[in-house]
Formats: structure tokens, C-alpha cells, sequence
């Protein structure tokens, strides 16, 4: 029999709810929140669903590692990604995903490694490849 640990939350009451993204934007993702750090969310989604639309979120998904029901959930506002959804992401893509950066302006990791330019399109081996 061991111990029990200690929880950084007490196991026996719930943790709060929080409203999800989408609930402060009249209209999720395009238009911006009321809420600061729901505005955050949107962002991130916005990028996160550029990055879906052009590879595929089946696609992401293997390559990520991240379900596609938890990417799709957060593209649509409806949770919140949590720290290590949002590392896995930035990690696999090499890219920043986060609030100040845009993934269709070409600047970032993932388009660099997988010769994307913005204006001229993927280069025909820039997409997503999991099978090597």
C-alpha cells in the first residue's frame, strides 16, 4: 500500500469551469474577443487552422501527435489548449504558434523547413509527410 500523493488541487471538490473561448467573440474565429486572454485563444486557433487547412488536421494530427478531435476543438473555440498542446504543436512544426505570430506570413519554422512562401505557395514536397 503506498501513499496517496499530494494534488496541487484538492481531489475531492471540482475544478472550476471556465467558458470557452469562443462564448467572447461574436463571432469565433473571425471576430476578435471582448475577453483579453480569449483573444489569446482566437490567435492561436487562427494559426493552428492555418497550418490544419493547408496540410489537413488528420494529417497534423499524426505528424503532431495531438488528436484531431482536441485540434479541432481548439480551432472551433470550443476549449482552451493547454501548455503541453500548445509545446507539442510549436515543437513538431518548429514554429511559434502563439498571439504576434502569423503563420502565412512565410516567417516561421514550418514554412522555412517545408519551402513554403506565402505569396507563391508550397514548394511540391511542402506538405506533411508521415510515412517516411
Amino acid at each position: 500500500h503506498r501513499p496517496l500523493r499530494h494534488a496541487a488541487y484538492d481531489p475531492g471538490m471540482s475544478r472550476p469551469t471556465r467558458e470557452p473561448p469562443r462564448t467572447f467573440s461574436r463571432r469565433w474565429p473571425e471576430i476578435e474577443c471582448e475577453d483579453h486572454l480569449a483573444e489569446k485563444a482566437r490567435l492561436l486557433a487562427l494559426n493552428i487552422k492555418a497550418i490544419t487547412d493547408r496540410d489537413g488536421i488528420r494529417t497534423v494530427a499524426r505528424a503532431t501527435g495531438v488528436a484531431h478531435s482536441i485540434l479541432s476543438r481548439i480551432i472551433n473555440g470550443e476549449a482552451w489548449a493547454d501548455t503541453h498542446t500548445v509545446a507539442r504543436l510549436e515543437h513538431t512544426l518548429n514554429t511559434p504558434l502563439g498571439p504576434g505570430t502569423n503563420v502565412n506570413d512565410g516567417d516561421c519554422g514550418f514554412c522555412r523547413d517545408m519551402g513554403i512562401h506565402p505569396t507563391l505557395g508550397a514548394s511540391p514536397s511542402a506538405s506533411l509527410n508521415t510515412s517516411s
